[in-house]
This record gives C-alpha cells, structure tokens and sequence, in this order.
C-alpha cells in the first residue's frame, strides 16, 4: 500500500507526463484520477487540462473531453491558456451532433 501511496506522489507531482501517457494508453479512468488529484492540490496546469484534451481526442472520446472542459471551468483551480480554447474548439467540432 505504501508503493501505491509513493507512485501516486510521483505522478500528481509529474502530472503532465502521467496524464498524457495514461490517455495516450487508454487507461482514461487512472488519468482522470491523476488530474482530479491534481486539480484538489497545488499542481492544477493548464499543460494537465491540456495534455488529458488531447488524450481523450486522440481516443476519440469528444464527449469526456467536454466533462473535463466544464470540469476545469467550474472548479477554478486553473485558469485556461490560449491552447486549452483552440482544443475546445476541436472537442466541439468532434462532438456528435445532436437531433433537436
């Protein structure tokens, strides 16, 4: 339990580099855990935020992607940067268009 409790350590403080390997390996869940902790602690980025978009894009999982946009948005932990909009829009062009 303690190895856990020291992996976890390592990841939210590399929380870039885990967040994007994670989604990139399709373990979404564990990656989403990682930017949750993150986001209740001091290493809320941008570059996190950023790094899990483009994981769920790559995946093709727009509507995850749009959760954690209003995730971020409404937890304020962390403002977004020039690059976190142009996902936006990208996560909104990928989304599935619905019936009205």
């Amino acid at each position: 339990q303690s190895k856990f409790k020291y992996g976890f350590r390592i990841l939210t403080q590399n929380c870039y580099l885990a967040s994007l390997l994670v989604a990139r390996l399709g373990e979404t869940d564990a990656a989403r855990g990682v930017i949750d902790a993150a986001s209740a602690s001091q290493y809320a980025t941008p570059l996190l935020h950023n790094a899990m978009l483009r994981g769920y894009l790559s995946l093709g999982l727009p509507r995850e992607a749009a959760a954690l946009l209003r995730a971020m948005l409404a937890s304020g932990s962390c403002a977004p940067d020039p690059y976190t909009y142009h996902l936006a829009a990208t996560v909104c062009a990928r989304a599935p268009r619905t019936s009205a």
